[in-house]
């Protein structure tokens, strides 16, 4: 939560009246093997939070990429409507949907996407910093996600179930059905094996299904959160139309 004078006096000269009453507020997502802390360990999120006037939420998702669980907890259920509304009791953020956002790195790009193109009614824009956006590729092995993670997940045997966590597929149902989409932003370094080859299947598919309501950037940079310190601040003011 940013912090109005008398706190921030290195950052300006900002008085009480210059604060809103409610403050836009954006969820922010760790990736694989992080929690809570990762954001303000790895980036410069509290000092983009006080110069933009944004409150920032970052929940642990564990290793289960915000989804509901097969067996575990229902993940993208707490996020989508039990956080903003403990959020919303107890801090001074906007209720307002084009006031509400969420982003993620890795796992959690992923997270921020399939959550925001699900539930259009919550978010007002989604984006995605070196998402592992294939859902597919944790069946098959080519993330992180341990084999008694994905039974966890997905079901014995692993079944996916598209129309919620097939981020290619939702898309793809969107556009057929003319369904109302959040402002879209996906961001990857060429240099990222993870995340690049992912980000270019997501941009072909675009594409292909005609949808251009979505931006793509890319520039140098691996897979770290250095790299997505690197554009935060950036994707904060696409948010909020700076």
């Amino acid at each position: 939560i940013p912090s109005s004078i008398g706190w921030d006096r290195l950052y300006g000269t900002d008085k009480h009246s210059d604060y809103p009453d409610e403050f836009p507020c954006m969820y922010l997502l760790h990736g694989f093997n992080g929690d809570y802390q990762q954001f303000n360990m790895m980036t410069n999120i509290a000092l983009y939070a006080q110069l933009n006037k944004i409150a920032v939420v970052m929940p642990s998702g564990y290793n289960a990429a915000y989804t509901n669980m097969k067996y575990g907890p229902a993940f993208s259920d707490f996020l989508v409507y039990e956080l903003p509304e403990f959020v919303g009791k107890m801090f001074p953020v906007s209720k307002k949907v084009e006031d509400t956002f969420i982003a993620g790195f890795s796992m959690g790009g992923y997270g921020a996407l399939v959550n925001g193109i699900g539930h259009p009614e919550r978010y007002g824009a989604a984006a995605s910093i070196a998402g592992t956006l294939n859902v597919d590729a944790r069946i098959e092995g080519k993330t992180n996600t341990i084999p008694s993670m994905v039974i966890a997940m997905y079901g014995d045997p692993p079944e996916i179930d598209r129309d919620t966590q097939d981020v290619f597929v939702m898309l793809t149902n969107a556009v057929k059905n003319g369904t109302p989409l959040p402002r879209l932003y996906c961001y990857s370094g060429t240099e990222d094996e993870r995340g690049y080859p992912r980000y270019l299947m997501l941009k072909e598919h675009c594409e292909k299904i005609g949808l251009q309501d979505i931006i793509f950037e890319e520039s140098s940079g691996v897979h770290d959160y250095k790299f997505a310190d690197s554009y935060l601040n950036r994707i904060i003011k696409w948010m909020l139309n700076k």
